[in-house]
């Protein structure tokens, strides 16, 4: 098994590429930074960070792995060194180990092994069937079959897709997405600066998600939906002072709010900003838990949404209608698989979330069909490509999909302004600077009063501002009730038309639209299958350079490494009967030295015997700050601890000094 120590050293071999991939694999890692390979080593090895690892494999890599030494299957060795829970070791260290290609030799990290369970894990297989890997404390489901037990796995699962037409997958692709983003500004314009008001911890209640449901004509698990992604995708902010929630509070870019920042997007790019908020959000489905309430996600939920997401993004050809198929390909393009099969495929990807992921499954479909990840049950192109981080691909294909924006409105007499379709972003942000958005179909429909004029005035706009704007952007002229309005509006100001405020906030037009970094002030990011928690890219290079400047071991193993090797010794200590020279703090705060035999170790305590004496001593495992194996001196142990011949022999030659400069 490879130690800590051998750990650490196969950290600080890896190139900046390798360690940034595992960054991206594991981004535990570095959440907080570490000091130094020993810490980075010490934390990937941690029970929590070790199941979040085997979270992510696939019955097969799971299968190496608890055959590992005798597997020799060099790319699944390669994707588990890769996750950091197998170690490169040199061939002639242990000659009689079997290893790929006679060249490099793979050594499960003991963490694993204890992760794993006392006899490298065990499997339930079978179709459809709860798949799991034992609890990690040693044990496993009485009724799971050992994976020693069967020398080949069973065979992949075979998908079984219903064909769709992608002209019907692509029409509600578009409808979808169209719909995602109007309900989406309308409901910012309904919260503004007003927001929601929200119970305790920033739940909202029953009657404020009403009032959203008449207002925006959706039902009430709508209305859910669109709250939870418009805080994850951070348009919506609780402010803890007023207890609610607004558009205004997180500032962007040049003074704009997220919210703000957001509608100044292209259509296909607003789209992605919610589609990556989607696939990183570590909460439930909006239809299992109350809109935006506390919650404290298990470790597992991290992955959930894009382990689906992955699973049916990458899910192969329907092996129905194979006639059909043969004449037109791109069926197996299109074609939506059901419950069962995305179970099967989970059980297969990941087993060890099958059972989790089985209740999230109904729901999660539902959003993905919202969001138009899915178009009538079949993955699309757009969605894909998202999934499989391609952003400029995902917006490529969808663009096509969506109807081109309309670049001119209608002004009628009633004092309305027509938009016969989705109006281009820039025009509807200034046109709801100076009137009120009314209706909920896909046409808009902005009323002008004098309220919103004098708003407008306000806000900077001059009266020829304003006429210009409106007779440029009108397919007719302007008529002359608003001529009279606005003249009305302006009366009363100095030149009546030059406005003593400050100039408009107008939006920037296409050409200066900020990209969708730019406007949720993101950086390039390790957004990897998997995971739910996205580097900085930049951050994760300067931990790089940050490791590169230490020791591997640096500060002698006092950080995070050094309760990490005290533990270690102590576990091999008690599997090979080790006596260990231990310092501990005792009662008084004083260091003592002892020379110890563990017996148990169990619940924070340690049971051991004296060396010299044989007397039983117990230690909490905090008050101990090192331990050392050192070899049996007959001369010195207790009688009661006295080797035999063949323990002596395989003691003796077992032990080892393990410090932090032995190995």
């Amino acid at each position: 098994m490879g130690t800590l120590v051998a750990f650490a050293a196969d950290l600080a071999s890896r190139t900046d590429h390798e360690l940034l991939r595992l960054f991206a694999l594991r981004p535990d890692a570095i959440t907080p930074p570490v000091a130094n390979f020993a810490d980075l080593a010490s934390r990937l090895a941690t029970t929590a960070s070790i199941d979040a690892a085997l979270d992510q494999l696939s019955l097969p890599q799971l299968h190496t792995l608890a055959t590992v030494p005798r597997c020799a299957d060099p790319a699944e060795l390669e994707s588990l060194r890769e996750l950091a829970l197998i170690l490169r070791a040199d061939p002639l260290a242990l000659p009689t180990q079997k290893y790929d290609g006679g060249t490099r030799l793979f050594l499960p990290l003991s963490a694993v092994g204890l992760a794993l369970g006392s006899d490298g894990g065990a499997l339930r297989v079978g179709v459809g069937a709860e798949v799991g890997v034992g609890s990690g404390d040693g044990s496993a489901a009485a009724d799971a079959i050992p994976l020693s037990a069967f020398e080949d796995l069973p065979d992949a699962p075979i998908p079984l897709l219903i064909p769709v037409s992608p002209a019907l997958r692509d029409n509600a692709v578009g409808s979808a997405v169209e719909t995602l983003l109007r309900t989406m500004g309308a409901l910012l314009d309904v919260v503004g600066e007003a927001g929601i008001n929200a119970l305790r911890g920033g739940a909202i209640g029953v009657r404020p998600v009403r009032e959203l449901s008449k207002a925006q004509d959706i039902g009430v698990e709508t209305v859910h939906f669109y709250l939870e992604l418009a805080a994850a995708a951070q348009l919506l902010s609780f402010n803890e002072a007023d207890r609610g929630w607004h558009t205004q509070d997180q500032r962007a870019h040049d003074d704009l709010t997220a919210a703000e920042s957001w509608r100044t997007l292209e259509r296909a790019d607003q789209w992605l900003v919610l589609v990556q908020s989607w696939l990183g959000n570590v909460r439930p489905p909006s239809a299992q838990i109350r809109p935006l309430a506390p919650y404290d996600p298990p470790r597992q939920a991290r992955q959930w949404r894009r382990q689906l997401a992955s699973t049916l993004a990458n899910m192969g050809a329907p092996a129905t209608d194979v006639k059909a198929l043969a004449t037109s390909p791109r069926l197996a393009d299109a074609a939506a698989p059901d419950i069962r099969t995305l179970l099967e495929a989970a059980s297969w990807h990941h087993p060890r979330q099958a059972a989790a992921l089985g209740h999230e499954i109904p729901a999660l479909l539902q959003e993905m069909e919202w969001l138009g990840i899915t178009g009538a049950g079949a993955i699309s192109a757009p969605g894909r490509a998202a999934v499989n981080n391609r952003p400029a691909e995902a917006t490529a294909t969808l663009r096509p999909l969506l109807p081109e924006p309309v670049e001119n409105f209608v002004l009628q007499g009633d004092l309305t302004a027509i938009a016969p379709g989705f109006l281009a972003t820039e025009l509807t942000a200034t046109l709801k600077l100076m009137a009120v958005s009314e209706g909920r179909g896909a046409a808009g429909i902005f009323r002008f009063s004098q309220h919103s004029l004098e708003a407008a005035a306000s806000g900077g706009m001059s009266r020829s501002f304003l006429l210009n704007f409106l007779q440029e952007s009108s397919s007719t002229a302007v008529p002359q009730s608003l001529e009279f309005l606005i003249a009305e509006v302006f009366r009363n100001r100095p030149d009546g038309d030059l406005s003593t405020e400050s100039e408009p906030r107008i939006p920037p037009d296409k050409a200066q639209a900020p990209s969708p970094s730019e406007a949720q002030g993101w950086s390039p990011q390790l957004w990897e299958l998997g995971t739910g928690v996205v580097h900085d890219e930049l951050e994760a290079l300067a931990q790089i350079k940050r490791l590169r400047s230490q020791p591997v071991w640096a500060n002698d193993g006092v950080g995070e490494s050094g309760p990490a090797l005290v533990m270690e010794q102590l576990r091999q200590a008690l599997e090979h009967g080790r006596i260990l020279s231990v310092r501990a703090v005792n009662r008084d705060g004083e260091i003592e030295e002892l020379l110890l035999l563990p017996v148990s170790l169990d619940a924070g305590m340690l049971r051991a015997r004296l060396a010299t004496t044989g007397r039983e001593r117990r230690l909490s495992i905090h008050r101990i700050i090192s331990a050392v194996a050192k070899p049996r001196d007959p001369e010195t142990l207790s009688p009661a601890l006295q080797p035999t011949g063949a323990d002596h022999a395989s003691t003796s030659s077992g032990s080892t000094t393990t410090s932090q400069g032995a190995s």
